[in-house]
Formats: structure tokens, sequence, C-alpha cells
């Protein structure tokens, strides 16, 4: 029982996953939940920054950018503040790219405490999250830096970070979704605004069928009804910096 129940919870740990990073198919898709990508989206191809992520994709295209949709039903384009922070950074993983990180966790204040320890970590929630691209990338080109500058302990071929936030591996980022978040992402998030929650008695909640006279056998319904709940306009959520294959329109 406890090998099918823990094969079970990691089936389905990983559709929840899946779901949580490319979000709903269309708009009659109920199954899923709009994924942060769907909050926190693409904008304007070729900006390299600026609060321009009008609208969220659908994850129905494999070649372009998915077809937009109204995050939380409100036009962006007329109420701006539901504009993320977008940057493209064509896929430059090297000096170039740092530049528009400095930009974007400036414009999004993402700014750790000088002294974290003095600070309850519940408030510490920014973070960022990249494929293997990205921070083996970054690795290189800190290692390189290193040469004339110094030693750089957060960043030698372990986890890069940024500002002090450390770049959380994602391996589904590996897999490019031109549809819904381009190639080589960078997803920063404030996790006071953007988070995952769980309705109360259904978190990986077991049901057993109603009897009957198949006595060999015995079926259980694992379920879990989840979404991203954003408790504030996307503009103050966080940012995505990627390569977009197109302006979402």
């Amino acid at each position: 029982w406890k090998q099918q129940y823990n094969s079970c919870v990691k089936d389905m740990v990983e559709e929840v996953l899946d779901a949580m990073i490319n979000g709903r198919n269309s708009a009659s898709d109920t199954n899923r939940p709009y994924s942060v990508f769907q909050w926190v989206g693409q904008g304007t191809a070729g900006q390299t920054g600026g609060f321009n992520g009008y609208y969220g994709c659908y994850n129905d295209s494999t070649t372009t950018t998915g077809t937009v949709f109204n995050k939380g039903g409100i036009n962006a384009v007329t109420y701006t503040d539901w504009a993320n922070y977008f940057a493209d950074h064509d896929n430059n993983i090297d000096d170039s790219l740092l530049t528009i990180l400095d930009t974007a966790t400036r414009k999004l204040n993402f700014q750790p405490p000088v002294i974290p320890e003095k600070l309850p970590m519940e408030k510490v929630n920014y973070a960022m999250y990249t494929n293997d691209t990205v921070i083996k990338n970054l690795n290189a080109f800190y290692a390189k830096s290193d040469d004339n500058m110094g030693y750089r302990p957060d960043a030698h071929y372990g986890t890069p970070g940024f500002n002090r936030i450390p770049m959380v591996y994602t391996p589904p980022l590996d897999t490019a979704n031109l549809a819904v978040y381009g190639t080589n992402p960078i997803l920063g998030l404030n996790h006071n605004f953007i988070y995952p929650v769980i309705l109360r008695n259904w978190d990986f909640r077991i049901t057993r069928q109603v009897a009957n006279l198949r006595h060999t056998v015995m079926e259980l319904y694992m379920d879990l009804v989840y979404q991203i709940w954003c408790n504030s306009s996307p503009k103050y959520c966080g940012f995505l910096i990627t390569e977009p294959e197109q302006t979402p329109s």
C-alpha cells in the first residue's frame, strides 16, 4: 500500500509541476490552473526591459506564441498595473544578461536584506527559476570573470545567484515552450504576491471506491484541488527574462 501511495503521489506531483509551469491549453481547459508563466508572461520581443507583459498565453502551439488572453479578465493595455515586467535576452547569456537582470531586480525591488539572519525567513520570499543552459553559462561567465576580479564563493560551478538570490534549477525549463515562456527563461517571483494554494481537505485526498463484487481489486482515487494565487496585480509579482518567438498579440 505504501509503495502504491508513494507512486501515485510521484505521478501526481509530476503532473502538477507540468501544469504549474505550462498552464492551461485553452479557455475551456478546467483541469489545469493558470500557471506562473501565464501570470508573469512574455512581452515585447526585442525589448530589453519594461512592463510590457500585457497578456497570458495558452499552451496551444509548438511553433509560435500561444493564443493570448487577458490575465484575470483585465485588459493590461488599458490598466497597466496588470502588465508584468518582461525582457528579451535574445539568447545572450553573458554580461548583457547581467545588465538586464540588474534592471529587472531593481525595478521589482528584489533587494534581499543585508543581514538576512535578523529577518524572519518567511519575509524573504524572492526566488529565481531557470534551466541548465542559463546556469552553466552563468557559472562559466562568473568563473572567467573571477580570473580578474577574484574568487566568488557563490558561483564556482555550483548554484549561481544574482543580487544574493540563488537561481533554482527547474528541469522542465530545459525544454523550450514557445507558446508560454520562450527559450532559456529566467523567472523571478515575489512569493509574497504569487503562490500555490490548495483547497482545504483536498490535498492528495484519498477516496475509496464504493464496495462491489470485485473483491480481488480495490481502486483508490487521489485528488488535489489547487491553483496559482495572484493576490496582487502581476506588475508586482515578478519578472520574466527569456527569448520569445514573437510578441504576444
